[in-house]
């Protein structure tokens, strides 16, 4: 069967329920499928590495006000409390990036494996 790339694509943009959607119904196609279960999977992944994120943020700015407030920084002190946020915003943008990419590489029909769950993703979706 020939491979759908729009079906593909789609899997992508609406998380883990869009790809779920394309996994169930491209019974005959197996790039879609691929990556539908790419996407579940991806979207399973970014969740947890946001949290992991978060959670290091908030770990992090309770250092940085230690520090802070112990070498009296006024100011600047609460800038570098405020810092693990923004690097947790820069590391949910890279992660949307990479999904647009994803969408890209599905819509050019490149069975673009993502790091740590396209080999799952293949494997399954056979």
């Amino acid at each position: 069967m020939a491979q759908n790339n729009t079906m593909a694509a789609v899997a992508y943009i609406f998380g883990w329920l869009s790809g779920l959607i394309v996994y169930l119904i491209s019974k005959d196609d197996k790039f879609a499928r691929f990556h539908g279960l790419q996407a579940i999977l991806w979207n399973i992944m970014m969740v947890v590495l946001m949290f992991i994120s978060v959670v290091l943020g908030i770990v992090l700015m309770i250092v940085l006000g230690i520090v802070a407030g112990a070498a009296n920084l006024g100011g600047l002190g609460a800038i570098l409390v405020m810092l693990p946020w923004l690097l947790v915003a820069l590391f949910g943008l890279v992660l949307i990036l990479y999904t647009l990419w994803s969408i890209y590489q599905a819509w050019s029909g490149k069975w673009h494996k993502i790091p740590l769950v396209g080999g799952l993703a293949e494997k399954w979706s056979a």
